[in-house]
């Protein structure tokens, strides 16, 4: 017996334009996005908006894309993780 087609979660972490603008092509490509970023003020502002305006303004966040504060739930169930933060960052994102 096949599994069923269901789609793939992948988590992006870092809400940046340019994790953002994964994100964005991920959902459009039909996988389900977790989008990750460390401030949580940013992150409420994706949620209500539904918009990157700090980073990516005038691209809608399709519902497909979960903005998430907390690291351990935006990576939880993901199949695939893209890291998308500033090299001074990524060793300590890494290490959480």
């Amino acid at each position: 017996m096949t599994e069923p087609d269901l789609p793939r979660t992948v988590a992006v972490v870092g809400a940046g334009s340019w994790g953002t603008a994964i994100a964005l092509l991920l959902s459009r490509n039909g996988y389900r996005v977790t989008l990750w970023g460390h401030l949580r003020e940013e992150i409420e502002a994706l949620r209500q908006d539904r918009e990157n305006r700090a980073f990516l303004p005038g691209f809608a966040l399709p519902e497909g894309i979960q903005p998430e504060h907390d690291l351990p739930a935006a990576i939880e169930g993901a199949s695939e993780v893209v890291i998308v933060v500033p090299s001074h960052a990524f060793a300590s994102v890494v290490a959480q």
